[in-house]
């Protein structure tokens, strides 16, 4: 199949979106991910890994590291899950992501062989084995990668070299059904991303959460750094970096830190370090200019991430009500996140997204959502199940809006040109 566009892509991918529903175990089994990544000769074993966990910020302080080792001139890698805009996101030789063809060429060569060998995966355990492969044809010296769901079970846990460093961000409640209800539990999802003799990187926060990452990795022999991101301000040189994204970028900074000392790496200068910090992020607390409104983009879909989006919002926009065009998952916690969202909203239109042969996850009904804001004494509540419409309804009544609570939300808008 010749692939020149996304639509033919999406083709090429759609048998693995099917699988994610048929095969045992859901997302995710690491027993297929070693069979599929033997086939390709186990190119994750050809470079040195970065793996971040964490509920909130892993994939800026992936970005950001991945930022900090392409300035100090090495050749890095960046695996993130999920996507935002584009599909090319989610592979990225030093921030940039492969041109269209090259990503297409390589995707398609890549399929062919799992084809051929008979490879029944999901979605994204092809995803990352694709981009395990395409590291190492671009022969890079560093790969920084994001882990999907958890650490444990995540497909990218077949990352176990002995000199990984293990970075975990700041741990919540979220995909309760996958990693359990309690904080603890959680925590040691994420913590099973460190392995025999890791250094393992951790941000400050709950002693309940350090408590259990420190058990486990004396249980693996491996160092344990907390990082205290309050501490070490003075490189911040870019004023309008969020407070959410300062904390984020601090923690990559201390990561390189580790990196640079162990490996001998280049010092950076002011301009370097005001290049990471310029390091663009999709969907993360994106402003733009619609006219003369400005539209604040965030897929924050829990209450830790909408806790933050908000600090940030009243830092930039002290005193200010905004107006929220918001859709979840199903799956999501409305009752706290509406709570959350009611500090700043002044008007609240609830809207979905759409599901697509591509696209399986579902958006809440929309009167369910807007059932939890009425209850909180929100100025005006509004259901446009159409979230074309309702963007421009909000655009028309607003001169500041939020669009939150779900990636698709935010990425379709972007597909139909609105953002």
């Amino acid at each position: 199949m010749e692939v020149n566009n996304l639509q033919k892509i999406n083709e090429l991918l759609k048998p693995y979106i099917d699988y994610t529903s048929v095969l045992p175990g859901g997302d995710c089994v690491l027993d297929r991910m070693y069979k599929l990544m033997d086939i390709y000769g186990n190119p994750q074993n050809n470079y040195k890994i970065i793996h971040i966990a964490g509920t909130s910020g892993k994939t800026s302080t992936a970005y950001y590291i991945s930022s900090f080792l392409t300035q100090a001139n090495q050749d890095t890698g960046l695996i993130v899950s999920p996507h935002v805009y584009d599909i090319r996101e989610r592979i990225q030789i030093n921030n940039r992501q492969l041109d269209q063809l090259e990503f297409y060429i390589l995707l398609q060569e890549f399929i062919s062989l799992a084809k051929l060998n008979n490879i029944a995966a999901t979605y994204f355990e092809i995803m990352y084995a694709f981009g395990f492969w395409a590291m190492y044809l671009k022969k890079v010296k560093y790969a920084v990668v994001e882990t999907g769901v958890g650490g444990l079970i995540d497909a990218t846990n077949i990352l176990t070299n002995k000199d990984k460093v293990c970075v975990i961000t700041d741990i919540g409640l979220d995909h309760q059904k996958i990693l359990g209800n309690d904080i603890r539990e959680i925590a040691l999802h994420k913590a099973g991303i460190i392995h025999n003799k890791n250094l393992a990187i951790v941000v400050g926060q709950d002693n309940a959460v350090l408590d259990v990452i420190r058990k486990w990795a004396i249980s693996k022999k491996s160092k344990m750094i907390v990082v205290d991101t309050e501490e070490d301000e003075e490189n911040l040189l870019v004023s309008s970096l969020p407070s959410f994204q300062r904390r984020n970028w601090l923690m990559a900074k201390s990561v390189f830190r580790a990196l640079q000392k162990r490996d001998d790496l280049i010092s950076l200068g002011p301009v370097d370090i005001k290049a990471t910090q310029l390091t663009y992020i999709p969907g993360r607390m994106e402003i733009k200019k619609i006219s003369d409104k400005t539209v604040i983009l965030d897929g924050a879909h829990n209450e830790q991430k909408i806790k933050a989006l908000i600090t940030s919002i009243e830092e930039i926009y002290p005193n200010k009500k905004v107006s929220i065009v918001v859709a979840l998952k199903k799956t999501k916690d409305v009752e706290n996140i509406s709570k959350t969202l009611a500090l700043i909203a002044d008007k609240v239109i609830a809207t979905t997204f759409y599901s697509t042969k591509y696209l399986k996850s579902e958006s809440i009904d929309p009167r369910i959502l807007a059932d939890n804001f009425k209850s909180l004494n929100i100025k005006e509540v509004h259901v446009i199940s159409d979230h074309e419409k309702a963007f421009k309804a909000a655009l028309r009544q607003s001169s500041l809006l939020v669009v939150t609570g779900s990636f698709y939300l935010i990425s379709q808008l972007r597909d139909e040109g609105l953002i």
